[in-house]
């Protein structure tokens, strides 16, 4: 907690002689990070897992034009996106490798229907058989687990500290099947670049990964 506050406090620094320079005007300010810690949530430690306290980050933007003190959390997005956000600023075409990404500049300036379907987090260990991928869509993940060969499925918005697995439920049966349409969907975007983790696997009593 005394790393955060410095880093809080060096934060301040930066953005307090941003917000005095002259650059003020024509400069978005962004804070976002690449992980969170879990910090023993779920009996878990370190950064790379698949549940919120790991994967879920800040995103805070200021700038000329972003809506001030709003804080939006019908969108949803991944790190990837503030890449094609700050090309969108400084009006640059995304690369063409670039594929699913999307430019948050709409929703900082105005009041935005979801700008995304789906987004995609990865988690990558080693060995690579330990690999997770999860996908929001609507208020749900479904994270896809190759360690222990089976489906979480939590919703995001109503139980924030994922203690009720939905996986086994009809619904959750349900959220499985539109999240393997999503994930073919994303790794026919991202060929060749995905090739590790497709082998199929199953949640007993459920259905096939089929990416």
């Amino acid at each position: 907690y005394r790393m955060m506050e410095m880093v809080d406090t060096e934060v301040g620094t930066v953005f307090q002689a941003w917000e005095n320079s002259r650059y003020a005007d024509n400069t978005i300010f962004i804070f976002t990070a690449d992980h969170g810690e879990m910090l023993m949530e779920h009996n878990e430690t370190k950064k790379g897992g698949a549940m919120e306290a790991a994967c879920r980050v800040p995103l805070l933007v200021i700038g000329p034009d972003i809506r001030a003190g709003i804080c939006d959390t019908t969108q949803i997005s991944g790190t990837t996106d503030v890449t094609a956000t700050i090309l969108d600023y400084a009006s640059i075409e995304p690369m063409p490798e670039m594929h699913g990404t999307t430019s948050l500049r709409p929703a900082l300036e105005a009041d935005q229907e979801r700008l995304k379907d789906y987004v995609v987090s990865e988690s990558y260990y080693l060995p690579l058989s330990a690999c997770k991928r999860t996908v929001y869509f609507d208020d749900l993940k479904v994270i896809c687990d190759r360690h222990d060969h089976k489906f979480k499925v939590y919703n995001f918005m109503d139980d924030k500290y994922e203690l009720n697995n939905l996986a086994e439920s009809v619904a959750g049966q349900a959220a499985i099947l539109k999240a393997e349409s999503h994930l073919r969907e994303w790794a026919k975007m991202h060929q060749p670049c995905d090739r590790i983790l497709k082998a199929p696997r199953m949640l007993e009593g459920g259905s096939k990964m089929s990416v």
